[in-house]
C-alpha cells in the first residue's frame, strides 16, 4: 500500500513490530454510570435536537452492502453521515500525506500514559472546546443510536472531535483512519483472520495508520454497531497515542501486541471518561485487560496474576491462529485445485 510498512523499534533490542491489534467484540458495558454531573455535562441532560442533513448527505444503515462499500471512497463534509467537521480534517484520511512532521519530543510510556491519565482526570477543568465536542458526540450518538442510521465516514468525522476529548488533540495531523476489506489484514498483521481493527507505525517519525475492519463493523450483525465502532476506534487511538509519543516499544509490548500495564491504564482512564460523558466504551467486557492497569512496582497479587494469564492467554491464541490460518490454506488450495480438475473435464468432454 503506498510503500507503507512497519519500523523497527524497541527500548532494548531492534525487532520488526508495532502493530497493536483489537479482535474484541462489540459488547456494552453494563451497570455503569453514563451520567453523573461531571466534565460539564448536568446530571441526567438531554442531549440538543439533531442539527439538519448537509446538502448530499444519505442515510446508510449499519450493516449493510452499501455502508460497506462505502467505506473505501473518499470521505466529504456534504456526503455520507452528517457530522460538523471541515474537509480538512478529512484531507488526512483520504490520502496518504500527512500535512507536517511530528515536531513533539517523544516521551517515555510512563510519560505518555500520564499525560493522558491528566487529561482525562474527572477534576481537570474542562475547556469550551471540549465542551462543544461533547455536545456534538452526545448529539450525534443520541440520533443514531436508535435507528442506526450511520455510515463507515462517522468514524473519520468524529476522529478529531474524539481526539480533542480524550487525547488533547495530539494524534490530528499524525494519524491517518482507514477502512480496509479483512482479506488486507495478511499485509499488515501476522494473524488476520480475527482483527475488528489494527493499528501500525508508519516509516518516519511519529507517524501511525488506524486500519478499522469493514467486514467486521460493517457486513457482521451486532447488538450496537454504533458503540462497536467508536469502542474499537477508541481502542486504537489509545495505541496511536503511544505510537506518536514514544519512540520505540518495549520487549514486553512486543509480546503482548501492545496491551501492556501502561496501555491498560491508558485506556482504563479513556473508557471511564468515554462512559461518564457519551455512554460510549473503550474496553469491552470480556477483554483480558479490563482491570490490568498499573504502573511497574505497584503490583499488586492480582495484577501478578491478570499478568501471568495474559501472557499464556496470548500464545496460546498465537499458535491457534497458525493452525487454523494453515487450515485456512490448505482447504483453499484443495478447492482451487478441484475447480482447475473441473475446467480440465469440462475442456476435454468439449
Amino acid at each position: 500500500m503506498n510503500g507503507l510498512g512497519e519500523d523497527s523499534m524497541d527500548d532494548f533490542e531492534d525487532v520488526d513490530i508495532d502493530s497493536c491489534d483489537h479482535s474484541t467484540q462489540g459488547e456494552s458495558c453494563s451497570g455503569q454510570d453514563v451520567s453523573r454531573h461531571t466534565d460539564g455535562i448536568p446530571e441526567n441532560s438531554e442531549p440538543r435536537a439533531s442539527e439538519s442533513r448537509p446538502l448530499g448527505a444519505t442515510q446508510l444503515r449499519v450493516p449493510s452492502e452499501e455502508a460497506y462499500q462505502q467505506a473505501f471512497l473518499p470521505f466529504r463534509t456534504d456526503t455520507g453521515t452528517s457530522y460538523p467537521c471541515i474537509q480538512s480534517d478529512l484531507t488526512v484520511h483520504n490520502t496518504d500525506v500527512f500535512p507536517e512532521p511530528n515536531y513533539h519530543p517523544y516521551v517515555s510510556a510512563m510519560d505518555a500514559t500520564r499525560e493522558v491519565m491528566v487529561h482525562n482526570h474527572i477534576t481537570r477543568r474542562v475547556p469550551p472546546t471540549e465542551l462543544a465536542a461533547i455536545d456534538t458526540l452526545r448529539t450525534t450518538i443520541y440520533a443514531m443510536e436508535k435507528r442506526m442510521e450511520f455510515g463507515p465516514d462517522l468514524a473519520v468525522k468524529a476522529f478529531a472531535d474524539l481526539d480533542l476529548l480524550f487525547f488533547g488533540g495530539r494524534l490530528r495531523d499524525h494519524v491517518r483512519v482507514r477502512w480496509i476489506r479483512a482479506s488486507e489484514y495478511a499485509r499488515f498483521a501476522a494473524m488476520p483472520t480475527r482483527l475488528w481493527a489494527i493499528t501500525t507505525r508508519l516509516p518516519g517519525h511519529g507517524k501511525c495508520l488506524i486500519l478499522m475492519n469493514a467486514d467486521y463493523h460493517l457486513l457482521q450483525k451486532n447488538d450496537d454497531p454504533l458503540r462497536a465502532m467508536f469502542g474499537t476506534l477508541l481502542h486504537e487511538m489509545c495505541h496511536a497515542y503511544r505510537a506518536i509519543r514514544c519512540e520505540r516499544a518495549s520487549v514486553q509490548v512486543v509480546k503482548r501486541r501492545g496491551h501492556d500495564e501502561f496501555f491498560g491504564t491508558m485506556i482504563a482512564v479513556v473508557h471511564q471518561r468515554a462512559m461518564r460523558v457519551l455512554g460510549l466504551w473503550a474496553i469491552a467486557e470480556h477483554d483480558l485487560y479490563r482491570q490490568y492497569h498499573f504502573f511497574p512496582g505497584e503490583q499488586t497479587a492480582t495484577g501478578v496474576v491478570v499478568e501471568r494469564l495474559m501472557d499464556a492467554v496470548l500464545d496460546l491464541d498465537d499458535r491457534m491462529t497458525r493452525i487454523n490460518d494453515v487450515t485456512e490454506r490448505v482447504v483453499m488450495g484443495g478447492i482451487a485445485a478441484v475447480k482447475r480438475l473441473m475446467r480440465v473435464q469440462d475442456v476435454a468432454v468439449d
